[in-house]
């Protein structure tokens, strides 16, 4: 995997005045998965952030859907369609209206229950406590910021508790939380032999 590394000092200076719009993204994501699938009280999910790439969930449910996995995406990404950063910025109801128009993929794979009994298992172990730093080390130990990797955020209790991680598998780059990349990187391989690899 290709990772873009940008110095820290490289995107201080490119850091502009003004409100992060990482939390309004959020709250659109949110909405539109809740849409999609209604409350989820006793499911882990598993949201994943691709880049240009759709962002989907994968909810892991065996008291109510033992024997599948279910993967909800947006027919578009969110990302740069709905919530287009090149353009002026608006409410945050203006995108959450322009993504609820957004058609929903909902899939559904058949993988033996203890798989999934498994990584629900596994999930809930996992230490959400921890917050990933914004910056990485490279193998020399210069500090870096990675901008175009994937990355993956465990959501529990219906969003009360969420956690996420950086894709940095395939680099040098050492994860501020393994168990968790781990545990992503698990959940999507259990779908690669059903065709769904990405």
């Amino acid at each position: 995997m290709a990772l873009t590394l940008v110095s820290v000092c490289a995107m201080q200076a490119q850091i502009k005045q003004g409100p992060s719009p990482l939390q309004d993204y959020t709250q659109v994501l949110d909405d539109f998965f809740q849409q999609a699938h209604g409350p989820l009280k006793g499911a882990v999910v598993l949201r994943v952030y691709g880049g240009l790439l759709p962002e989907y969930e994968i909810v892991l449910d065996p008291e109510t859907n033992p024997k599948n996995l279910t993967e909800y995406e947006p027919k578009q990404s969110i990302w740069g369609n709905v919530f287009d950063l090149t353009a002026s910025r608006q409410t945050t109801e203006h995108y959450v209206a322009a993504a609820r128009k957004m058609r929903v993929i909902k899939k559904e794979f058949a993988v033996p229950e203890e798989r999934i009994r498994d990584l629900w298992r596994r999930a809930q172990a996992i230490d959400t406590s921890t917050v990933e730093p914004g910056s990485f080390k490279d193998s020399k130990g210069h500090e870096m910021v990675i901008m175009d990797a994937p990355y993956f955020e465990l959501i529990l209790n219906d969003g009360a508790v969420r956690t996420r991680v950086t894709d940095t598998s395939g680099s040098d780059i050492v994860s501020s939380n393994p168990v968790l990349l781990q545990w992503s990187l698990d959940v999507e391989s259990t779908l690669s032999p059903h065709g769904n690899a990405r």
